[in-house]
């Protein structure tokens, strides 16, 4: 039966991760090794160095991106030890690849850690972090199992999701950092306006098919008003969540007979407990300017700035315009549908875009900055 042993780096003594995985890594006996967290940086790179680059060709590494966190310089000097290094990308900030498991196989024996430490220099020594060290004999069935299911989990990531789970080069990461999928160690502050380098393919990574239980969103109650400063910046609340994203949402109208409109409804979304004919006019939106149109009164107009955000990639902040059907008479609003409209202007080149059916789009407000939101898709 496997032994286990408990590491708590920061409160045990001798309980550090790095000092643990390097020993790991150095055994002799190990005739291969699996690697999978969801951070990776520099610092977690250089200090294991010389035992990576010792079993280079017996090594394979399994690294989250497009989480705020892995780096490019952390990948370029992985990439320098070894060459087998895979980027896990689920193109959602909501649902990130988020193990950390260290894993050394033997012909007859087998050693497993697995907790809360990545390869991060947080991980390794200054965080409070916590981990199983098992030790595994494969002569016993139980353990011979858990083992083969460790293993071949990590094969079928990318037999399963081969547009997700990919090979990373050194030819690759300098894009990947530029479509905002990698952070840059030197450049700390959050960046914004993130787009595809001219030259390159746009990002079309498609969603990982995760198994989630749904969940309902609801309005709360507005938080206490603050000072902000700056632009798009400051304390966030969601207040609005969509279902799935349509193709008239996104402006990708297949039938013959749809055309796109530039815009979207505001509608019900995710929130039941909405009057989606007033909600947004009279809450949501209540601190812009609103005026009514020259020619169709029954319409107002309002513009306001938001920040567009694509499965977790920054694209910039866009002034867009907002229309409202005051009307109480029309057919719409007798019916109770949506009253308030959204038009993507020149967002709508991140916005129409296939890959982006079936996703959530949420409204964050800038809390005490009545004219700045957050719209992201995800």
């Amino acid at each position: 039966m496997a032994k286990i042993s408990f590491l708590l780096q920061g409160i045990k003594d001798n309980n550090d991760h790095e000092a643990a995985i390097r020993a790991l890594l150095a055994d002799s006996k190990f005739s291969g090794f699996i690697v999978s967290v969801a951070f990776l940086k520099e610092t977690g790179v250089t200090p294991l160095a010389d035992v990576i680059r010792k079993h280079a060709s017996k090594m394979a590494f399994f690294v989250g991106i497009r989480n705020g966190v892995t780096s490019s310089q952390g990948l370029l000097a992985l990439l320098k030890l070894t060459p087998e290094v895979y980027a896990v990308d689920t193109a959602a900030a909501s649902h990130i690849f988020h193990p950390k498991i260290y894993i050394a196989v033997a012909e007859k024996s087998a050693k497993v850690i697995i907790g809360s430490a990545n390869m991060t220099g947080g991980g390794f020594n200054r965080n409070i972090e916590g981990s199983a060290v098992i030790d595994i004999d494969r002569n016993i069935p139980e353990d011979e199992a858990f083992l083969k299911d460790l293993l071949s989990t990590h094969d079928k990531l990318k037999t399963d999701y081969p547009k997700n789970v990919f090979k990373i080069t050194a030819a690759n990461v300098e894009t990947l950092l530029k479509e905002g999928r990698l952070e840059d160690e030197d450049y700390a502050p959050v960046r914004k306006g993130i787009k595809t380098v001219p030259g390159t393919e746009r990002d079309t990574t498609p969603r990982m098919k995760l198994i989630f239980k749904p969940s309902k969103f609801r309005i709360k109650k507005a938080a206490a008003k603050g000072k902000v400063t700056g632009k798009i910046s400051g304390s966030t609340q969601i207040i609005w969540a969509s279902k799935e994203l349509t193709e008239r949402d996104l402006n990708i109208p297949s039938g013959e007979k749809t055309h796109s409109t530039g815009s979207m409804l505001f509608k019900k979304g995710q929130s039941d407990d909405i009057d989606q004919r007033h909600y947004f006019r009279d809450t949501v939106f209540s601190g812009l300017t609103w005026t009514k149109d020259k020619k169709l009164p029954h319409l107002e107009r309002a513009e306001a700035e938001f920040e567009i955000r694509v499965k977790g990639v920054s694209h910039g902040t866009h002034r867009l315009k907002l229309t409202h059907n005051s009307s109480k008479t029309s057919k719409a609003y007798q019916q109770n549908n949506a009253m308030t409209q959204i038009h993507w202007g020149d967002a709508k080149e991140f916005i129409a875009k296939k890959d982006l059916l079936e996703r959530t789009l949420t409204l964050r407000e800038i809390v005490g900055n009545p004219t700045q939101f957050i719209l992201e898709i995800d």
